[in-house]
């Protein structure tokens, strides 16, 4: 029982290293953007990467994400799943080029023609990388792969410091710094992985790109899907509102990224660990990680909430500073979409991707009515709360789905109790003018968490004891 959570926690604390200390320190670089980039700015390479991230499942078909699962499995041929993805990944570029040509001529999208070489090796860098990504996991290479998200951090860092500091180049700094840092790293990984070994001109299994393509198709609605629940609000900002608006949103995200650094740290050490584990899902290793993992978010997000506003007059500068206000319906977003993450794993070992596009789906449709509809009435705060109602319908559908499959064993009174404490927290922050008075009764909602939670904390507190002690023994003898 023990080594599963020690192969967890291990690969856990190698992902921390790699990603956590480069994601505070870009975190800490935000005034920095926001002193060198106007919001305008801001918001044109937020549409960008908004952009890139919708076409990157359609062009791709998801193969990609294929490409890790398949090759988790202990008998499967390597050489077949690694070549069907590096053809995947060269067909999706070539694809996307011809898009940008057809945009550029025909002028679909006038904001887009503004910097289109950007928009192509964006894209090309992000694939290189997520493509070696995939396969050091693949490979259970988790150490190389820490490796690569640590280089891929410092030298997104060290690339904005020097290009929009000393060089002052703008955004078209920004830009090329997070290019480059996408082939860097992904460099670093195609020579450790040693990928030539595994190409070949013609597969083994004729049938492997069609097994794969049927196990990813779902995904793209799914990809699509969560495109939805993550972008979609701004591209409806920019609609109704201009692209300074949406600047200033896209920087509201900022603070929730430290939940998205636990998240995705955390997620790509379980994906490992949900496959390998599947077999034994009737024993209480899905059901003790995910109430453990489901706590630490809600304490995360209770604590941010409360220091939401001191956190944005630290980092937030200029006329970014209001962003302050959304973060905290953007917290609670986070941490369901964190869950959500989690549970996907568990349907992606089960091989069942069907459900999870289905569920994604239909948040997507609730996320796009109640964002036409919130942002009209009520104006940015709308998107905020559409996209965190959105994730929490997710969440409800996956978690029942998933509960005729795993034992996941949650008291769910405690647990929506623990939400609407969070919920009560955010509308607090967000509408109480007193500052003083908002912040104390936030405070007093973070004490009864702890309080209604006591228990679960002591369990997690002496399981994660056990297994460290287990570990240092281990080291010492």
């Amino acid at each position: 029982m023990k080594s599963k959570y020690k192969y967890l926690f291990k690969n856990v604390g190698l992902l921390t290293l790699s990603n956590f200390g480069g994601k505070i320190l870009t975190f800490l670089l935000i005034p920095l953007y926001t002193k060198y980039l106007t919001t305008s700015e801001y918001g044109i390479y937020d549409l960008y990467v908004t952009t890139v991230s919708l076409l990157v499942p359609i062009l791709s078909v998801c193969v990609l994400d294929a490409v890790l699962r398949f090759s988790l499995d202990k008998n499967s041929n390597k050489c077949d799943i690694f070549t069907v993805g590096f053809r995947n990944m060269v067909k999706s570029i070539v694809f996307f080029s011809i898009l940008i040509l057809i945009n550029y001529v025909f002028n679909f999208f006038p904001q887009l023609n503004e910097y289109p070489i950007y928009l192509l090796l964006y894209f090309a860098g992000e694939r290189f990388y997520i493509y070696f990504s995939n396969i050091a996991k693949g490979l259970d290479k988790v150490k190389e792969y820490a490796i690569c998200g640590f280089i891929n951090c410092i030298m997104t860092l060290l690339l904005n410091i020097l290009f929009l500091t000393v060089f002052h180049l703008g955004i078209n700094g920004y830009f090329i710094a997070n290019i480059l840092a996408f082939f860097i790293a992904g460099l670093y990984l195609m020579f450790k992985v040693k990928i030539w070994k595994y190409l070949k001109l013609h597969l083994n299994n004729k049938n492997q790109k069609h097994i794969m393509i049927n196990y990813s198709k779902h995904l793209v609605f799914n990809s699509i899907s969560w495109w939805i629940n993550n972008s979609l609000d701004r591209y409806i900002i920019i609609w109704l509102l201009g692209t300074s608006e949406n600047g200033i949103y896209s920087v509201a995200y900022k603070i929730p990224t430290i939940i998205n650094v636990v998240q995705a740290i955390f997620n790509q050490a379980w994906t490992l660990s949900a496959v390998k584990e599947f077999d034994n899902k009737k024993g209480d290793f899905y059901s003790n990680t995910y109430k453990a993992y489901n706590l630490v978010l809600a304490f995360a997000c209770s604590i941010l909430i409360i220091f939401d506003q001191l956190i944005a007059k630290l980092i937030y500068s200029n006329d970014f500073y209001i962003a302050w206000k959304y973060v905290p319906f953007l917290l609670i977003s986070a941490m369901f979409a964190a869950l959500n993450a989690f549970l996907d794993s568990i349907f992606a070992a089960n091989m069942d991707s069907k459900q999870v596009a289905k569920a994604t789906i239909t948040g997507a449709i609730i996320n796009a009515v109640l964002n036409i509809v919130l942002i009209h009435f009520i104006g940015t705060v709308g998107a905020a709360i559409a996209t965190m109602v959105s994730y929490f319908c997710m969440w409800i559908i996956k978690h029942i789905k998933i509960s005729k499959v795993v034992e996941l064993g949650s008291n769910m009174a405690k647990v929506f109790s623990t939400y609407a404490i969070l919920l009560a927290q955010a509308v607090i922050i967000f509408a109480v003018q007193n500052i003083w008075l908002k912040h104390i009764v936030a405070i007093l909602l973070l004490a009864i968490l702890i309080l209604m939670n006591i228990r679960e904390i002591k369990i997690i507190a002496n399981k994660a004891k056990s297994v460290l002690k287990s570990k240092l023994s281990k080291s010492e003898g």
